[in-house]
């Protein structure tokens, strides 16, 4: 059995779902692709182009009631710190320039 699954809808820890589809951030990207679930069930995304996951994201079939939470997948991470704001501000302008994708978080206290 394979899901098509054609409706995002915003994430909600309340909804009950059936599947857990564990993704990576470059994988949360693809828009028409296939996955197995985390519990062995294949799912093609049959998504609008240009979608992009989220953590958390729900996924639905267009007639069924089944839902499925997209989970991002655990991934190593470059951390990047410099001593000056002016440094970073420089890194990012580099990495942007080559379309690196990356995600900013603030740094913790």
């Amino acid at each position: 059995m394979m899901l098509i699954l054609t409706r995002r809808l915003p994430a909600n820890l309340d909804t009950s779902v059936q599947f857990t589809l564990r993704l990576t951030a470059e994988e949360r990207t693809h828009s028409r692709h296939r996955f197995p679930t985390h519990e062995g069930t294949l799912v093609q995304l049959h998504l609008p182009r240009g979608t992009v996951l989220f953590e958390g994201d729900l996924l639905q079939p267009e007639a069924e009631e089944i839902t499925v939470r997209v989970v991002a997948k655990p991934e190593p991470v470059c951390v990047i710190t410099a001593p000056q704001p002016l440094d970073l501000l420089r890194a990012a302008y580099h990495l942007g320039n080559r379309h690196v994708l990356l995600e900013t978080y603030p740094r913790p206290s």
